[in-house]
């Protein structure tokens, strides 16, 4: 199995290069491909958000490229899940959680992401990329609905510097018992193999909430779920 990386926001900017630097060293190839995936900023400025991500990885030596999966008819086009199936890293950006989760869900294109993390290649995901990257993604303040698994039993809650413990406190209390909800802040990573053993890399500390504590684990530290 490959690395999943969650990402906290605020992808592609300054305050992430450290922290992506190190995302492309991770990949083990001396000239990774990137390819960006704009689903969630679909009903925003999706080629921006591509051509942003292709910009922004190009700088950091990468060769990336854009798969324009917008639609669920898109998320069954043959020819996206084979752009993405020789991807090194495959990066969902930020956006509309809902809408990437319910055009990826079931489909060829996703298929052939996960694929990519089963041959040892990397997904990551920012903000909402991170969300549906794991088991369980928030519907509300209080409910949580299955998302697309890869990242295992849990729960990630992005842009997490700005979240407030009362906040925080129904949505744990709603999580399965067996799950962990990780808080990540923006510019900052949580990477994982096997979905157990957790990484932090960037500027802030990652929050781990299970049912009955709580802990931070600062950039450079790593942690297990059990």
């Amino acid at each position: 199995m490959g690395l999943i990386a969650l990402v906290g926001g605020n992808e592609f900017r300054p305050d992430c290069v450290p922290m992506d630097e190190a995302l492309l060293r991770l990949s083990q190839r001396t000239t990774p491909r990137v390819v960006i995936v704009p689903t969630a900023a679909a009903h925003q400025s999706p080629r921006l958000a591509a051509e942003n991500g292709m910009r922004y990885f190009a700088a950091l030596g990468a060769a990336t490229d854009a798969a324009m999966v917008l639609t669920r008819s898109d998320a069954e086009n043959a020819d996206l899940a084979l752009q993405l199936a020789s991807a090194d890293i495959v990066y969902l950006t930020g956006g509309d959680p809902r809408h990437l989760l319910d055009t990826l869900a079931d489909s060829i294109v996703w298929e052939a992401i996960v694929a990519v993390a089963e041959r040892g290649g990397m997904v990551a995901g920012s903000s909402a990329g991170a969300m549906v990257l794991g088991g369980w993604i928030r519907r509300g303040h209080t409910e949580w609905i299955p998302a697309l698994g890869l990242a295992g039993h849990v729960a990630a809650l992005p842009h997490h510097e700005h979240a407030a413990p009362s906040n925080v406190a129904p949505l744990r209390a709603a999580l399965d018992p067996t799950a962990a909800i990780l808080g990540i802040p923006t510019a900052t990573a949580c990477v994982s193999e096997d979905g157990n053993v957790w990484q932090v890399l960037g500027a802030g500390a990652v929050t781990l909430y299970r049912k009955n504590d709580t802990a931070a684990f600062p950039p450079g530290r790593a942690f297990r779920l059990s």
